[in-house]
């Protein structure tokens, strides 16, 4: 097998993975752990409706500020350390993102286009917030955009230095080198 096709299907498999971990953080991992079991115990006492706007925020860096604003005081009123849920929450919804920015444009070549990859995630990511809301498993927060959207640009620029770096170059009968793909 060519090392093309080898990598090609290493990266197949990658993103299989990737998908079925991203289903479980996103989705499954609520239902087991407990807290979609409270969301819904909520959307029984108080209604769908009440609940779903209860588990939306639309206002920017709201959730950001109240993550900063714990970072420094670094204990709640019940002692809990805020500060290690806000770090983990911040950079997690960064770092689950950035292999989906890699692997669209990988396998995708419209995906290459930077604004084309910029709507196609924000979109797919809108997808997601609204799907755990309705299925009362999470937020449906647009601080979670914002920051899964950096993920995904990261990813992105990960992706641009791959092709760089291991872009193809085909000789043609006359000795000159001509650039396969794009970017």
């Amino acid at each position: 097998m060519a090392p093309r096709k080898k990598r090609r299907v290493f990266m197949g498999l990658c993103a299989f993975v990737y998908t079925i971990c991203m289903c479980y953080l996103l989705f499954l991992r609520r239902l087991t752990t407990g807290k979609a079991v409270s969301m819904r115990r909520y959307a029984e006492q108080h209604g769908y409706r009440k609940a779903v706007r209860n588990f939306i925020n639309l206002k920017p860096l709201q959730t950001i500020k109240h993550f900063y604003r714990s970072w420094r005081s670094d204990y709640n009123r019940n002692g809990f350390n805020l500060w290690n849920y806000a770090f983990v929450n911040n950079a997690g919804n960064v770092l689950i993102f950035i292999p989906l920015g890699f692997i669209l444009p990988y396998f995708w070549k419209a995906q290459r286009n930077p604004l084309i990859f910029l709507f196609t995630t924000t979109l797919l990511i809108c997808g997601v917030e609204v799907a755990q809301v309705a299925l009362l498993v999470g937020r449906c927060d647009v601080d979670d955009l914002i920051l899964n959207t950096i993920g995904c640009v990261i990813g992105y620029g990960f992706y641009c230095i791959y092709h760089l770096i291991f872009r193809r170059h085909r000789h043609d009968k006359s000795g000159s080198k001509h650039r396969t793909g794009e970017i």
